[in-house]
């Protein structure tokens, strides 16, 4: 049995913003298990986000433990993972 997967309020707020920019947005958030919302690809570069809701209190921000797990995994690779709570945060990638 999987978890529901839900989106931030902001999500679609910041997926507008990316590709406004010129960034090729994959939505990740269905993927679960931890892995970050949002893959972003511009210019050759590829940057993994994970979007938080800025207006939730900080234990609202909080990764989970999964998220937390595979943040490091991927830190480990090379590939760190941002973590963006506004449009303005993930347009200035």
């Amino acid at each position: 049995m999987g978890f529901a997967k839900r989106v931030d309020r902001n999500h679609g707020e910041i997926v507008a913003a990316l590709r406004q920019s010129g960034w090729f947005v994959v939505n990740l958030y269905l993927v679960g298990q931890g892995a970050p919302d949002i893959l972003a690809l511009k210019a050759g570069r590829c940057v993994l986000i994970e979007v938080k809701d800025g207006d939730k209190p900080p234990s609202g921000r909080r990764l989970t433990g999964l998220q937390e797990v595979f943040h490091a995994q991927c830190a480990a690779a090379g590939y760190p993972v941002t973590v963006v709570m506004s449009a303005e945060e993930a347009v200035r990638l």
